[in-house]
């Protein structure tokens, strides 16, 4: 009986997801939590409407290093992006935008610091606001507490959702390019694979550890796809002349 109790939950939280996460109503309200003025700006590219930009670079980010955090069953979702100092203009960058759209409360990225092997290392991250409406995005982004796909990826990817895929997790592998899939299983790899190669007609395989390698030969065109959306300071990932960040000198903890 309790077998028969937990799966028929689980069909109808499929259900429920597959419903809130295609119906274009359920994610008119999504976006309603942006602040009012949010719908009459464009995006950093002086085209698409700055709602619209940021559901799609939340889908980039999503699938590199940003996080939906839902604490509790009857609380809302937020979103958390944490990197190296390093890339602290990309950080704020991305933190603007969002503080922009009225889902920060946070007025600037903060500092933390983490340790590891014995050294401290220093971060920047921020949080957006919490929204019940937003629990539609954890439902869809994961199971049981793990990280997967949304059903409709296919369509979520975009050339601003790839643009973000790589600034917040991706970079050179000899003439190629990997985009970091860790976190995701061999069959979620290979369906991105394959909606790479449909949507956008570049070359891809898997390498070891994971990770999603498009090859030396897609390159150009994976360049000219996302090179109008990558922030300044990220223009190393597409172009091998533009200046690295300066690597971070880790402090040794006594």
């Amino acid at each position: 009986m309790a077998f028969l109790v937990r799966i028929n939950l689980l069909v109808g939280i499929l259900i429920c997801t597959i419903i809130l996460t295609f119906n274009p109503l359920f994610m008119s309200v999504v976006k309603r939590t942006f602040s009012s003025n949010a719908s009459s700006l464009l995006g950093p590219d002086n085209k698409t409407p700055l709602v619209d930009y940021i559901m799609q670079m939340i889908t980039g980010l999503l699938l590199s290093d940003a996080t939906l955090v839902k604490k509790y069953a009857n609380g809302g979702t937020y979103l958390q992006l944490a990197q190296s100092v390093i890339h602290g203009p990309f950080i704020v960058f991305v933190h603007n935008l969002m503080y922009t759209a009225g889902l920060c409360n946070m007025t600037a990225p903060s500092t933390s610091t983490a340790v590891a092997n014995g050294y401290k290392y220093l971060y920047l991250s921020f949080a957006t606001r919490s929204f019940v409406s937003w629990n539609v995005l954890h439902s869809a982004w994961y199971q049981e507490g793990i990280k997967v796909l949304p059903h409709n990826i296919s369509d979520l990817l975009t050339p601003i959702s790839l643009a973000y895929w790589l600034m917040g997790d991706g970079g050179w592998n000899g003439n190629g390019i990997n985009l970091a899939t860790n976190n995701f299983s061999r069959t979620e790899i290979e369906l991105l694979v394959s909606i790479l190669a449909s949507k956008f007609g570049l070359h891809c395989s898997i390498q070891s550890r994971n990770r999603l390698y498009i090859w030396a030969r897609s390159v150009p065109k994976f360049v000219e796809i996302v090179r109008p959306h990558m922030e300044e300071s990220m223009m190393y990932k597409i172009d091998k002349s533009c200046p690295k960040p300066i690597k971070q000198t880790p402090i040794k903890v006594s």
